[in-house]
């Protein structure tokens, strides 16, 4: 049992692989007749790439969120290295279990470059993620007031309305904690005071502190990350229009409201990608859309070879323009929150 532990333990990605290539090899079969009926010279080539640089697109807004959230922290970091760790990130989110692989990569990348504030650095990952869930269900949750055939549908209330609660709570979260006091109270002193991870505690509410004073900047990386969901949402739509055409999938108004649970699948399981399990899900909610699953299914392929083709352009980026980064620097503001 510990040599199969131990041997799981360091093989845990390939494995991961399996299953989601089990999911995948699964799908396929369950919707073989479609793939075998389908008309591969109705596939609209511009279509597909409009798609493409859509998703591209919203990468980029996306590693820009990021560096604005580094860069009120003070840190030496540019632009044009918030692309580069993103994409990097994004390949590797092929590569580690779940869309959070990338993070602990673009972290890991970050940190070597920001020696005397790791805690600050891993933060404004952190924080980027949370944002990024944040403008996820915000959007979702605003879709949701749209009147549709699938918002109507009784079985897909239930997942509205998770996501309409969810993101009123993340919402009402993020504003409490951009409030001076959640940093000054008497437990947060004591969490500071915390043997080992005291530390760790500390650096993070030291963060916090200096985005409490720059809150305009957290209120705009929320909105940008709404603005790159929403156009994430669009690529999802064209690239399975591109597929499909316009009549045989779900209109664009309930791609918004479709689209941010499927994500949400794909980022909660962790597979590598969130492959089989976003294709799954959008299947699933096709389904209820008064479409097929398999469609459904079909749609999600198109939407992840899409995504494939966008991480592969990164990863070219990556290399192409690979450099090194700016040298750490001693900030006021890092002396003044250092000491605190």
């Amino acid at each position: 049992m510990r040599f199969c532990g131990q041997w799981i333990s360091k093989n845990q990605n390939w494995l991961k692989w399996l299953v989601a290539v089990g999911i995948l090899g699964f799908l396929f079969t369950k919707h073989g007749e479609s793939f075998r009926q389908f008309e591969w010279s109705r596939v609209n080539p511009w279509g597909f790439l409009g798609a493409i640089g859509l998703c591209f697109f919203a990468q980029v807004v996306t590693y820009s969120r990021w560096f604005l959230l580094v860069w009120a922290q003070d840190l030496p970091f540019s632009w044009r290295d918030a692309i580069r760790l993103g994409f990097i990130g994004y390949v590797f989110n092929y590569i580690a279990p779940g869309a959070v692989g990338g993070d602990v990569v673009k972290a890991s990348l970050l940190v070597k470059q920001q020696p005397e504030r790791r805690l600050v650095a891993l933060a404004t990952v952190l924080l980027d993620r949370i944002v990024g869930l944040v403008g996820l269900l915000i959007v979702g949750a605003a879709a949701m007031s749209m009147a549709t055939p699938l918002r109507d549908h009784p079985q897909f209330k239930y997942i509205a309305n998770t996501i309409v609660w969810v993101g009123i709570g993340l919402s009402v979260g993020i504003l409490l904690i951009l409030h001076p006091w959640t940093t000054h109270d008497i437990w947060v002193r004591r969490l500071v005071e915390l043997p080992k991870i005291g530390r760790l505690f500390g650096g993070v509410i030291n963060a916090v502190r200096l985005y409490q004073a720059r809150w305009k900047v957290v209120i705009l990386v929320i909105l940008l990350s709404c603005f790159a969901h929403v156009v994430t949402i669009a690529s999802v739509y064209l690239a399975a229009a591109s597929v499909q055409g316009i009549d045989m999938i779900p209109s664009f108004a309930m791609h918004l409201q479709l689209s941010p649970p499927a994500q949400l699948v794909g980022v909660i399981i962790p597979l590598p990608g969130g492959v089989g399990a976003m294709e799954g899900a959008m299947a699933y909610l096709y389904g209820l859309a008064g479409s097929t699953d398999s469609i459904g299914f079909l749609s999600g392929i198109a939407y992840r070879i899409v995504t494939i083709c966008v991480a592969a352009i990164g990863g070219v980026w990556y290399f192409v323009s690979r450099g090194e980064l700016p040298t750490p620097q001693t900030t006021p503001a890092e002396a003044q929150y250092a000491d605190q």
